[in-house]
């Protein structure tokens, strides 16, 4: 694995043998063993693929790990069980005349791996035929042949030892996983958040697979603004002024887009029905109103041309008088006049 805590695999070959979701809770490791000598991650995938089977994870003579399913979703490696278990894959060190064996890399990486499984999904400490079993246990077959008859328990010896250094690293039942270039946020339970979630005050929005939105999402009627910077606050629920492309929007403290007259500490903005903040002139239910570069509503006299042209506006920002220019007199006093 390249990260045991976020369950990382050395390899992802997705195969396609699986079911969305899960119909039951996750609550059990199903050990499998490969039947063939010395199978590579890519053999496993091809056999995967021509028997119309699948599991979560292999792990190769060389130790190294492969993902073919996502820990979220139905493997088809037990039927019965396949709902509600993790099925791990390990390569066999020799083929049926030396009671398909398991090297000691093999043995080592899988019981981290079941270690690391029931850890972050809250299994409790591995115990055989409690919290991981052998495929044979819910299927006629002499699968994981070696690692249930002779090897069952140095690999729960292990796997428990690899369990209880784990409280000594930071791993955590519930948190962000990065996965196949998306997010998701594994719960307590093994789950995963859909819809909206809070995350340290924050919000954020799954779909219904788990994994993590951002940009502009429609969702319940209303529009939202997701951030979608790649950084720390990925995903994070927008509020207040931002600008996003070439416009300003306003985001209420629910994070829903506003349009029409919004008032914002004292001054009236106006956003158009795309949600983006108008400026200039605007006409509106037979009136006329101007809106500064900043957005806000001109209220009293205010220049609205380049060549210094100014109106008037009431306290409605509605326009009074056309457009005026600063004249002097023959006595020196200067005046606003209505331009011709």
């Amino acid at each position: 694995m390249t990260d045991w805590h976020n369950l990382i695999a050395d390899y992802n070959l997705w195969c396609d043998n699986y079911d969305e979701g899960r119909s039951r809770a996750l609550d059990r490791v199903i050990v499998h063993h490969n039947a063939g000598k010395a199978m590579s991650h890519g053999g496993v995938l091809a056999a995967f693929n021509h028997n119309g089977t699948s599991a979560h994870y292999n792990v190769d003579i060389d130790g190294s790990t492969a993902q073919f399913v996502h820990d979220k979703d139905t493997a088809w490696h037990c039927p019965g069980v396949n709902s509600c278990s993790i099925g791990i894959e390990h390569s066999n060190s020799t083929g049926a005349e030396g009671g398909w064996d398991i090297g000691e890399a093999t043995l080592d990486a899988g019981a981290h791996l079941t270690a690391a499984l029931c850890r972050a999904y809250g299994l409790g400490r591995p115990q055989w035929r409690v919290n991981v079993f052998p495929h044979s246990d819910f299927y006629s077959t002499a699968c994981p042949a070696s690692l249930r008859d002779k090897y069952a328990g140095e690999y729960m010896e292990k796997a428990q030892a690899y369990y209880d250094n784990l409280d000594a690293e930071i791993i955590q039942s519930e948190g962000w996983v990065s996965q196949d270039g998306g997010w998701w946020y594994r719960t307590s339970d093994g789950g995963w958040e859909t819809g909206w979630f809070p995350v340290n005050d924050k919000w954020f929005y799954a779909n219904e697979k788990g994994w993590l939105q951002a940009g502009w999402q429609h969702i319940d009627g209303h529009w939202y603004f997701l951030h979608d910077m790649h950084d720390s606050r990925y995903g994070e629920m927008e509020t207040g002024w931002q600008k996003i492309g070439e416009n300003w929007f306003l985001l209420n403290d629910k994070g829903q887009m506003q349009t029409g007259w919004q008032l914002v500490k004292g001054k009236w903005y106006f956003l158009e029905e795309n949600g983006a903040m108008r400026t200039g002139w605007l006409s509106y239910k037979g009136s006329d109103y101007f809106l500064t570069k900043d957005g806000s509503m001109a209220v009293g006299l205010c220049q609205t041309r380049l060549d210094g042209a100014c109106s008037i506006f009431g306290e409605d920002g509605k326009l009074l008088v056309g457009k005026l220019v600063v004249e002097q007199d023959a006595d020196g006093i200067v005046k606003l006049v209505e331009s011709k």
